[in-house]
């Protein structure tokens, strides 16, 4: 069964996804243009054997330098060890009941939505990543409008989990595709329905809130975006920035007249969170920076600003789908870059500024990352990120040490990847066993050589698409403890 109808027209929104579209083309400090934590942690089983059979190479040239550590674990075993805790905890052992189909970058707003809707609902799932700039035509063949996001029911694996796992003849397999958000969020709604319902259209006050926030992200686009017409006057402009402004009223004041919990319709989230968090999300860090506005501000906003808070605090969100400071700020440029171009490749004197302050902005986030303490570090987010490194150890390494890099070349790569090797295996030690990293090196060289490696990987990461918020940090704390142990 197919599902469609037309996408619901948020302008601001549709910005987000053109520059998603195209970003790859410019140099931004801090913003990886593809992903070396591209692949999902695997079962046990399958990782097993995808390690043995991929690190052979880097751990004989370990093995002939007379910097390995003795007691440094292997890339194998760290991978048991992963395994006995994934297995303990019973992780990614329950069968996928969707097969979400989404942007590699993690940057699409509609794909954020259905992404934050499986986490809210805690319906398990999988992944499958779609370049937008270079489509399989696999995809383009099954989603009639080419575009993401787009989500496979397994009818088969529901049916199964309704009989309660019960022996019986494995059904035929029927699947079914949605795409377009809105309609995957209502099938989501009818095909689970002991999960939180999340589109209320049924209720008058659920309307008056999309519109409110339909209102507030279009008035928002045509400031941001329109400002930048040249054939505009400043007048014009001015009068833009007023209805940006008083729109942000009307949505505080309306967040004002909720009963408690935060969210547009109260204590619960809804469809509404959902469809307003993609843009809000990115204007909270990145419009200081662009336009000199600050949209979390408690005295101009303060309700808004419960909401952002409210939003902070629910784990569903914060867990994984949202992206974080330093990844929003340092993609500011990129987005700078692409708007602000003109067919000659021109550039105003106020967009350079606003270029070098995200520029400047992302790189001082980038001297927190030692200290960071923005989100809890639980088990949780250090096995995440453990298991993300271990899953793709082999193109990390391959990045750090890469000396023809496509992207980000103003970032100083490490020469040797043995070294790069023994330290990245420090960090996934750390995670695992929640110890301060050591790690020393009787070569000076090749001690430094590891700590440029360690500390283009923490510049390197981007959240949401590599993992989520808070594995990130606490990924990126001990990349920096390694980096300072190396250079102690």
């Amino acid at each position: 069964m197919k599902v469609s109808c037309p996408r619901i027209q948020v302008v601001a929104l549709l910005f987000f996804i053109l520059a998603s579209t195209t970003t790859r083309a410019f140099t931004t400090p801090g913003v990886p243009r593809t992903s070396f934590f591209q692949k999902q942690p695997l079962s046990p089983k399958s990782l097993s054997s995808e390690l043995k059979s991929s690190t052979t190479a880097i751990e004989d040239a370990v093995t002939e330098t007379k910097e390995k550590q003795p007691d440094l674990p292997s890339w194998d075993d760290l991978q048991a060890r992963l395994n006995q805790v994934q297995e303990a905890e019973n992780v990614n052992n329950k069968p996928a009941l969707v097969t979400l189909y989404r942007d590699t970058n993690g940057w699409c707003p509609f794909c954020e939505r259905v992404w934050l809707a499986l986490e809210i609902k805690q319906i398990p799932y999988q992944e499958q990543l779609i370049s937008l700039q270079d489509k399989p035509k696999w995809f383009t063949q099954m989603v009639p409008t080419g575009l993401v996001p787009a989500v496979l029911f397994h009818s088969d694996a529901m049916d199964v989990q309704a009989a309660d796992q019960e022996e019986k003849e494995k059904p035929a397999p029927v699947r079914s595709l949605v795409w377009e958000s809105l309609d995957i969020l209502k099938a989501l709604d009818e095909q689970f329905p002991e999960t939180p319902r999340l589109i209320r259209d049924d209720l008058d006050e659920y309307q008056r809130a999309r519109d409110i926030v339909s209102k507030t992200t279009t008035a928002g686009a045509q400031f941001i975006y329109g400002g930048r017409n040249q054939t505009l006057s400043e007048e014009e402009k001015q009068l833009k920035r007023v209805a940006f402004e008083n729109a942000l009223k009307d949505l505080n004041n309306f967040l004002q007249g909720q009963q408690g919990g935060g969210f547009c319709m109260g204590e619960s989230i809804s469809g509404v969170d959902i469809e307003m968090v993609p843009v809000m999300e990115r204007w909270r860090y990145q419009l200081p920076l662009t336009i000199n506005m600050t949209i979390y501000d408690k005295i101009k906003y303060p309700h808004l600003c419960q909401w952002y808070d409210a939003m902070d605090q629910y784990a569903p969100y914060t867990n994984r789908v949202a992206g974080d400071a330093y990844s929003w700020t340092a993609v500011a440029s990129t987005f700078l870059r692409f708007f602000a171009t003109g067919p000659n490749a021109t550039m105003s004197e106020q967009t350079q500024a606003a270029i070098d302050r995200a520029d400047a902005a992302a790189h001082a986030l980038t001297q927190t990352f030692a200290t960071s303490n923005t989100y809890d570090e639980t088990a949780e987010a250090r096995l995440q990120a453990a298991a993300k490194l271990i899953c793709n150890h082999q193109a990390v390494v391959q990045d750090c040490t890469n000396s023809d890099p496509k992207s980000q070349k103003e970032l100083p790569r490490a020469q040797k990847e043995a070294v790069a090797d023994l330290a990245l295996r420090a960090v996934v030690q750390s995670l695992m066993t929640t110890e301060t990293p050591t790690l020393t090196m009787d070569n000076k060289a090749d001690a430094s050589d590891a700590a440029r490696a360690v500390r283009t990987v923490a510049a390197r990461m981007c959240v949401p698409r590599d993992m989520g918020a808070p594995a990130a940090q606490v990924l990126r704390k001990t990349l920096m403890q390694v980096a300072q142990s190396l250079e102690s």
